[in-house]
């Protein structure tokens, strides 16, 4: 037998009583959270069987409050602490948890605690790896929308991101130069996926609260010694770097431009949105220790298959470099 609501004010009080249960089953809770040592990075990831949210934030540095939103009775969270050289420690809070947490760490023996010293960026010449670039078109409107990757294109931007870079001719940032070195045929076109893959797929705030240092060092062991392609340039002062770059670039298409304000015409309340521009996320690796010791993300408006607006996307990288 199937229910009809015909009654709208049985409507309200069916939905305002499904409401109220929902929202009795969730809370919001402050824990104290504290580490020995201190100074170790807090994250959380949720856990929720009504699949509200999954994800992982950093929550600061312990000592630290930690603010969690619950979502149902049977929803948890799982709080770590990391520091580099103690193994991670992951304790599993409810909202019934107590709100006072100590971390205590646990140091592993043989491995390096002292951070990566950033003064050492300051005198540096960078040395720029074969950069990934993806480049897409944005076409279609509502529904119909879709992105269409260019493997030409991309290929063609990433050859003018090096050139340009070549003929800026500065000392302080060239092109590595891999001709001549065996050790290092799997990185003289492009670098292997595991590399991107690898680097990229760190997260910028927890880089220096890994228990180990992030090191591209078993990647070089399979597909040979990136750092033999140093010896194809002049020793220099100071100390060397090597930059990996991935930039996704996407263009939408003229098409797309006009679909969309028919759809704001007709729709009389439609948002046109344009996403085009560029995302560019900069790694770099110490060229003695294989270090990954500094990720940076940014946006461009630029669409850098236009050989000006990749100027200005060189142009904005490279002068980050240079201001660490």
């Amino acid at each position: 037998m199937k229910t009809k609501f015909n009654d709208p004010f049985k409507c309200v009080v069916v939905i305002c009583g499904i409401l109220t249960i929902f929202l009795s089953s969730c809370a919001t809770r402050t824990f104290v959270c504290k580490s020995v040592p201190d100074h170790a990075l807090i994250t959380s990831y949720i856990d929720t069987t009504l699949h509200v949210s999954s994800f992982t934030s950093t929550k600061g540095e312990t000592p630290t409050n930690v603010k969690l939103q619950f979502f149902g009775k049977d929803s948890k969270y799982y709080l770590t602490a990391e520091k580099r050289g103690y193994y991670p420690f992951t304790k599993v809070v409810t909202k019934n948890s107590e709100l006072a947490n100590t971390f205590t760490l646990k140091r592993i023996e043989g491995a390096l605690e002292a951070l990566y010293p950033k003064e050492n960026l300051k005198n540096a010449t960078f040395y720029l790896l074969p950069p990934k670039i993806d480049f897409e078109y944005h076409k279609g409107s509502g529904a119909f929308q879709r992105y269409d990757y260019d493997a030409g294109e991309s290929k063609k931007i990433k050859e003018n991101m090096v050139k340009d870079i070549a003929a800026r001719n500065k000392s302080s940032l060239c092109v590595l130069n891999f001709d001549g070195k065996d050790a290092c045929k799997a990185y003289k076109d492009s670098l292997p996926e595991a590399f991107f893959n690898y680097v990229f797929d760190l997260n910028d705030k927890r880089l220096n609260y890994y228990a180990y240092p992030p090191s591209i060092e078993p990647i070089t062991a399979k597909f040979g010694d990136i750092r033999e392609a140093l010896q194809n340039h002049p020793s220099v002062s100071g100390h060397r770097y090597f930059v990996c770059v991935f930039a996704k670039c996407i263009s939408q298409t003229a098409g797309r431009a006009v679909g969309q304000v028919f759809l704001t015409v007709a729709s009389n309340s439609y948002v046109p949105t344009n996403d085009s521009g560029t995302t560019l996320s900069l790694c770099i690796i110490d060229a003695e220790t294989l270090e990954v010791v500094h990720i940076y993300k940014t946006f461009y408006k630029e669409n850098i298959a236009k050989p000006a607006e990749l100027q200005k996307v060189n142009d904005g990288f490279s002068g980050y470099l240079f201001s660490l």
